[in-house]
């Protein structure tokens, strides 16, 4: 009698918290982001949430049942100024959260457009490549921007990289995934 084949359990989805202060489009991302017909839906789960930043103690416990273990944090680019202002306590204070649980993040800037492109090369999504014009070159930055949390250091750092992609160039950095991302994974620098 010939053994039965070997069953393999599917891995589950990595789960990713998508969260941001209020107005910043977390989960209008998670709605397009669903919306897309290349979304690779099966292998990664998109979590909005909204944690109570005057609680941390709760918060922390809330982000920490999502099951989620990195997250997508909205830039306050797309708020007014005025607002922007307003919104940079909560913004840190998120900001703190993750870095409290120890989560990898990728900060999100730009119009509903650009998020949603960064969402689908981030989730591998099966995207046609824009033609790079010649003589275009890849910026490189070193440092150490996942340890800063400077929301205004970041958003000058996306842009200059956004730069190359406005003269018709690609992405302008690219470097591996966190290890529970599968595949490698465009960054914004």
């Amino acid at each position: 009698m010939p053994a039965p084949a070997p069953t393999t359990a599917a891995e589950p989805a990595t789960r990713i918290a998508v969260l941001g202060a209020p107005g910043t489009g977390a989960a209008a991302l998670v709605a397009a982001v669903h919306r897309h017909a290349a979304w690779p839906a099966a292998h990664l789960h998109l979590v909005p949430v909204g944690p109570d930043t005057d609680d941390a103690p709760g918060a922390l416990k809330a982000l920490r049942e999502t099951g989620c273990t990195q997250a997508w944090l909205m830039g306050l680019d797309a708020l007014p100024p005025g607002e922007a202002l307003r919104q940079e306590g909560h913004d840190a204070a998120l900001r703190g959260l993750l870095q409290a649980l120890g989560w990898g993040h990728h900060v999100f800037y730009g119009d509903a457009d650009a998020r949603l492109r960064h969402a689908l090369l981030l989730g591998g999504a099966d995207m046609p490549q824009r033609p790079r014009s010649q003589g275009a070159t890849r910026a490189v930055l070193v440092g150490s921007c996942e340890k800063c949390s400077d929301p205004e250091c970041e958003h000058r750092l996306f842009q200059r990289l956004l730069a190359p992609q406005a003269a018709g160039g690609g992405p302008a950095v690219t470097t591996t995934a966190p290890p529970s991302f599968p595949g490698p994974v465009p960054r914004h620098w």
